[in-house]
């Protein structure tokens, strides 16, 4: 397995909140979209999820945010893995802006 993996976005309209920054729950999807395209990237697609015998659990997730992400912004998720027992992992994961490298969360 791929111990690092990055995934670029670009900020849509939608996902604003009123005051012109992304709202909060749009980082969880983010952070699940780049999960999954990590593990289809190293065979865990959609036919490996529809095994009965495999199923993903979020239990935990916290998120600090320190700076905001605007319309149009470009930004990089980068995921990695820092624990892997049998069933459970831990994951770690970065938002870094594109224009510049500023860490955002």
């Amino acid at each position: 397995m791929s111990k690092i993996f990055t995934r670029t976005f670009r900020v849509r309209w939608g996902e604003l909140d009123p005051s012109g920054t992304v709202s909060p729950v749009n980082y969880l999807r983010y952070l699940i979209e780049t999960a999954w395209d990590w593990g289809t990237a190293i065979g865990w697609d959609a036919k490996y999820s529809e095994d009965p015998d495999v199923f993903w659990v979020i239990r935990e997730t916290e998120i600090r945010l320190l700076r905001p992400l605007r319309h149009n912004d470009e930004f990089g998720l980068t995921i990695w893995m820092v624990n892997w027992k049998s069933i459970r992992g831990t994951r770690c994961f970065e938002v870094t802006r594109k224009e510049g490298g500023e860490v955002v969360a």
